[in-house]
C-alpha cells in the first residue's frame, strides 16, 4: 500500500499479520511525531487478510486528512515551493497554511518574501506588517530592513 508523495522520499516497513499492530503503532508513532513528512508510506506485506490490509490503508487516509488540517504542513510545501523558485505557488500553498493558523508570524513572512520575488511590492509590504504584528505580540525582534528589504 502506498501513499501520494511528490518528495522522492518514503518509510517503508514490512509485516506480517501478527505484527500489523506493531506496524501501525510504528506508523502512527512516526507520524505523530514528523509532522512536516511528505514522503510515500510503503507497506510490503504477503498473504494478509482483508481486516489487516484495510487497517494499514487507514494510515495512509488518515495521514491525508492529518496532513489537509496541518498548517505546518502546508506551510513546508511553501518554502519548497518558494526555493524551487515557484513564488506563486508559495504563496497559494502559504494562504492555505493561513487559513488554518492567522497568527504565526513565519507564515506572513514567507509570504512577503514570496511576493517580493513575484514583483508585488504591496502585496509584500502588507504581509511583512503582519508578520511584525505577531512578532512583537511574542516577543521577537522584528526581522532587520536596509532600504526596505529584509536583510
Amino acid at each position: 500500500m502506498k501513499s501520494s508523495s511528490t518528495s522522492g522520499v518514503c518509510l517503508a516497513t514490512a509485516t506480517t499479520e501478527p505484527f500489523v499492530p506493531g506496524a501501525l503503532v510504528m506508523l502512527g508513532s512516526f507520524l505523530a511525531h514528523h509532522p512536516r513528512f511528505d514522503g510515500d508510506l510503503v507497506i510490503i506485506h504477503d498473504a494478509l487478510p482483508q481486516a489487516a490490509r484495510d487497517a494499514l490503508q487507514s494510515v495512509s487516509e488518515r495521514m491525508q486528512s492529518y496532513r489537509k488540517r496541518n498548517p505546518y504542513y502546508h506551510f513546508a510545501l511553501a518554502q519548497v515551493a518558494f526555493d524551487r523558485l515557484s513564488y506563486g505557488e508559495s504563496v497559494a500553498f502559504v494562504e492555505r497554511a493561513l487559513e488554518l493558523k492567522r497568527d504565526d508570524h513565519r507564515f506572513h513572512r514567507l509570504k512577503g518574501r514570496a511576493h517580493e520575488m513575484l514583483g508585488e511590492p504591496e502585496a509584500a509590504q502588507a504581509s511583512h506588517a503582519l508578520a511584525e504584528r505577531y512578532e512583537r505580540r511574542k516577543g521577537i525582534a522584528p526581522a532587520a530592513r536596509v532600504g526596505g528589504r529584509l536583510l
